[in-house]
């Protein structure tokens, strides 16, 4: 086995027969804080002078505790070089970001090579700043310089969130809610005339979130130029100036009505993309020389006396829905949206929600007149936090608290009553998946498609004891083979469980605590996700097809060893070379 320990010493040993290396303290005074290294070496390399204006260079050599399995990190001393900190791939910390991490795979069999490439790169990094030859780097990372500070510079705000998702025209007047009580480690959020805006304000007022509204104002795109990026007034009144002059005079209004707190949204306009930042301007005086008292305009402060006053900058932390699929899936879905009703949020159903919850450009209809009981938080996709909610409301509750941009629609009503009541709109979904596992319901469901009273696909599922077989029926309006699929007493076809158990009753078949309405169907969280794992992939298909036909899926779950030779399996599935049966009709 690797003995990481070991190759630290030898790498060092090898190295000092190169560099001249001294072993910090981890308490040393030229070693950046919280990193949480095992290991600091600072090295002397020599340079050119030409370029440097100096004939040696000291690095820190900081070593992760599990190198030479990752990258070792490089540093500038603390007691030198301030003149370099604000070169690309150098931050506040004296990091020198010499290799991407995430896709850079070192070779734990030359740790010292690794070292030897690090300070290579880390000393090609700052030539090229000096030689102003990564200038173009300044723009891929704009964000990243943006937060930096450095001596004396305000502290950039970094706890406002963005849900704007279409550009506003320049000159828009942006509202900023500002949370009593934060989301996470955020206590404001700047919104725009969009739908996840308006999404995000709904999901807040759902949930009786205390805010005050102020007023921010878009200037559109706005180029700062080159770090450090320490903007005072001034700075920010020579690029107002080449904007229309309409810009220009909303611009100072706007200051005139807003005296407390002046908030800037504009973009940074990052290689083609968009990426809203802040600036707060500090309150601006009303009192001058050869004014009245409390007349001064904004715009004499502004471009006069406050004209050296700093600027706060705001890093915005965009969450609207086009930017967190950019940054996952790696593309934008543009397909229409899936609009998913789901009736029955017990253990399959609740389970289900977080597997469609997945879908790019996903919202919910769900509806369930039933609250969580401890007795089921063990297989339910929620736990003991929400036990005594409503399940539909616990479900809205956890989803939209992880991602605001899903909208849900909850209903404590039962089915019957919202197919009654509430027809339009279940029709308006995507396709509707009933999780209650009640024939009689099941089958009156079936009917209404063949009336056409319901017009959208219907996906039934349900699980067999111990979860032996789980089943899912897919029905599309147009083709409605709902009846073919059971027997003449309502058996299901495609049943693992013998009917001879069924009818019989098999006592194993439901178990039941003490007292009346005890009874329950035995099976484990564990066989829920690996039936719904199971099935996915086919319900991806039934979801973006909607074929016109009529599908059953069927999943043959293991059998447990208590329960071998305690209950009988249809004949078909002794058949059946895999565990999946798929029937078409």
């Amino acid at each position: 086995m690797l003995d990481l320990e070991e190759v630290k010493t030898k790498a060092l040993h090898e190295l000092r027969a190169q560099y001249d290396i001294k072993v910090l303290e981890k308490d040393s005074s030229e070693i950046s804080s919280g990193y949480g290294l095992s290991q600091y070496w600072l090295l002397t390399i020599p340079v050119e002078s030409v370029i440097f204006g100096i004939d040696q260079l000291e690095l820190i050599i900081g070593l992760p505790s599990e190198f030479p399995l990752v990258l070792p990190k490089i540093f500038l001393p603390h007691s030198k070089y301030n003149e370099l900190l604000t070169l690309p791939h150098i931050d506040q910390n004296r990091f020198i970001c010499t290799y991407d991490e995430e896709r850079a795979v070192p070779n734990p069999d030359f740790p010292a090579q690794q070292i030897r490439m690090c300070i290579y790169r880390a000393k090609k990094i700052i030539e090229a700043g000096l030689l102003g030859k990564n200038i173009e780097d300044y723009t891929e990372e704009f964000v990243a310089y943006w937060e930096q500070t450095y001596q004396g510079e305000e502290r950039v705000f970094k706890s406002m969130l963005s849900s704007i998702s279409e550009i506003p025209n320049e000159g828009s007047i942006l509202d900023i809610l500002i949370l009593k009580n934060k989301i996470g480690s955020f206590d404001s959020i700047v919104l725009g005339n969009c739908s996840d805006s308006r999404r995000f304000r709904k999901f807040l007022d759902d949930f009786k979130y205390e805010y005050t509204c102020i007023k921010a104002f878009y200037l559109g795109s706005l180029n700062f130029g080159f770090p450090p990026f320490d903007t005072v007034n001034r700075d920010l009144n020579k690029l107002i100036l080449q904007k229309k002059e309409e810009i220009q005079n909303e611009f100072f209004d706007f200051l005139n009505k807003n005296e407390k707190r002046i908030i800037i949204i504009f973009d940074a306009g990052i290689n083609g993309y968009r990426r809203l930042q802040g600036l707060r301007i500090s309150k601006l005086p009303k009192n001058a020389k050869g004014f009245r008292k409390g007349k001064l305009p904004a715009k004499n402060a502004f471009q006069g006396i406050a004209s050296s006053e700093k600027i706060q900058r705001i890093s915005l932390k965009p969450i609207h829905s086009k930017r967190l699929q950019k940054r996952t899936n790696g593309v934008i879905d543009t397909h229409k949206e899936n609009n998913f009703a789901i009736a029955g949020l017990g253990s399959i159903g609740s389970n289900l929600m977080y597997f469609l919850s997945s879908f790019s450009n996903t919202s919910f209809y769900i509806t369930d007149p039933d609250s969580l009981s401890t007795s089921n938080i063990a297989r339910h996709f929620l736990g003991l936090r929400y036990s005594g909610y409503f399940k539909v409301n616990g479900l809205k509750h956890f989803f939209q608290h992880s991602n605001p941009n899903i909208d849900i629609k909850a209903s404590t009503a039962s089915i019957i009553n919202v197919i009654d009541q509430k027809t339009q709109d279940l029709n308006s979904c995507s396709m509707l998946f009933i999780c209650i596992g009640k024939w009689n319901i099941e089958n009156w469901i079936a009917e209404l498609l063949k009336e056409g009273v319901l017009t959208i696909p219907v996906c039934f599922i349900w699980v067999e004891p111990y979860l032996l077989g789980g089943h899912a029926l897919y029905v599309h309006p147009n083709l409605n083979h709902f009846d073919d699929f059971f027997d003449e007493e309502g058996l299901f076809r495609q049943n693992v469980i013998s009917a001879e158990e069924y009818n019989a009753p098999n006592r194993l078949l439901s178990l039941r605590e003490a007292g009346c309405q005890s009874t329950f169907t035995p099976y484990s969280k564990e066989k829920v996700i690996l039936f719904l794992s199971k099935l996915f992939p086919h319900l991806k298909l039934w979801i973006s097809e909607k074929p016109e036909k009529s599908e059953a899926f069927t999943w043959i779950g293991y059998e447990e060893d208590e329960l071998k030779g305690e209950i009988s399996f249809s004949r078909w599935t002794k058949n059946c070379e895999h565990d999946i049966s798929i029937i078409s009709k």
